[in-house]
């Protein structure tokens, strides 16, 4: 009787682990890492790739220019005042209108009366960027981007440039004329003047350079090319 007993509890206990084994789900394959798509290496930087300062970054060169012809000063007065700026000095000619400089760059800043006073006159006005220094190419293509011809020929071709030394200070000189386009505050804002003219000058000196334009009417300015020629010349560097 024991034996039978014991018979059935084994059998019983076969039964239900068999069960337990087919109610058990069957273990899963390890699932496959991930695999990326690996990315594609950044194309290389074209030599040709332009500057994002465009036709005025660091390795632009303006366009040559006309040859500038010596200037006559002989006939010009000079006051016994000068300019003087930080590294530099200019001797005052003999009716310029010395006036407060017009805005944060200008350090200073002259009228240029017409001949019989009436009617529009120039400006001079003198600017201070010593971190320019070097750039004078840029300047260059800055100050013919100022300017547009009747004939829509590239300013640079109808400019004229000089350049001389004297008592430390180094100068680059262009004459132009034109339309000059209007703009903000350092370009005189407003609309387009045709019938313009434009005297600007690099001063470059150990603590430079300074920026020199003359603009106004091409009548005017005319009038007192040969004075603004005399300030130039006129610049001493200071210690």
């Amino acid at each position: 009787m024991r034996t039978m007993r014991a018979t059935s509890l084994f059998c019983m206990c076969l039964l239900v682990i068999g069960c337990d084994k087919k109610s058990a789900p069957a273990p899963r394959p390890p699932s496959a890492a991930p695999t990326s798509t690996p990315s594609k290496p950044a194309p290389p930087i074209s030599s040709t790739t332009p500057s994002p300062h465009g036709a005025h970054g660091a390795s632009a060169k303006a366009p040559p220019a006309k040859k500038l012809g010596d200037v006559d000063t002989s006939a010009v007065t000079m006051s016994d005042k000068r300019t003087v700026l930080t590294g530099v000095s200019f001797a005052n000619p003999e009716g310029w209108i010395v006036q407060k400089p017009v805005g944060m760059s200008r350090v200073a800043q002259f009228s240029l009366p017409n001949a019989d006073n009436s009617g529009e006159g120039a400006v001079v006005a003198v600017t201070h960027f010593p971190g320019m220094k070097g750039l004078d190419e840029q300047n260059l293509l800055r100050w013919y981007g100022q300017f547009s011809q009747p004939d829509g020929t590239p300013s640079a071709s109808a400019a004229y440039k000089g350049t001389f030394s004297q008592d430390g200070v180094d100068v680059t000189l262009i004459d132009i004329s034109g339309t000059m386009r209007g703009g903000g505050p350092m370009m005189g804002g407003g609309s387009d003047k045709p019938g313009y003219r434009m005297l600007a000058a690099i001063v470059d000196h150990g603590k430079g350079p300074h920026f020199v334009k003359i603009t106004g009417p091409a009548a005017v300015v005319e009038q007192w090319k040969a004075s603004a020629v005399a300030f130039l010349k006129s610049a001493k560097a200071n210690e």
